[in-house]
């Protein structure tokens, strides 16, 4: 917020200085028809306070993207070792459940074949 505040301030500097500058050529235009090589204003080349402000804000926005996207980065891999995570879960979830089936369906032929026996037993000793 600083940065925009310095911003409008020099701006509205630059404003100024340009509305005086466009009011004293204009009392000046009648005097440069009647003269020779009237003198023309040319714009700086040097940086103005404006541009600095005005870079020093995209830098600073250009740092502050950096960092969102560094934690977003930071996120991802956090979301990513989660998702893995709740897969692994799953995935022993679903091999001690073939474990207690296979191993429910062994005990289920175990007591038939028992029963088998028994009932054969029976069957032989009537």
């Amino acid at each position: 917020m600083q940065q925009v505040r310095e911003f409008r301030a020099a701006a509205n500097e630059k404003l100024d200085a340009a509305q005086r500058h466009h009011h004293d050529l204009s009392a000046l235009r009648p005097r440069r028809r009647a003269g020779a090589g009237a003198h023309r204003s040319r714009p700086r080349d040097q940086p103005t306070s404006i541009r600095q402000i005005a870079n020093s804000f995209i830098e600073g926005q250009r740092l502050l993207l950096a960092r969102r996207l560094t934690m977003l980065r930071s996120e991802q891999d956090q979301s990513d070792i989660a998702g893995l995570l709740v897969m692994t879960g799953a995935f022993l979830c679903l091999v001690v459940g073939m474990y207690i089936v296979v191993r429910g369906a062994g005990r289920l032929e175990d007591a038939q074949r028992e029963l088998g026996d028994r009932v054969a037993a029976a069957a032989g000793d009537a």
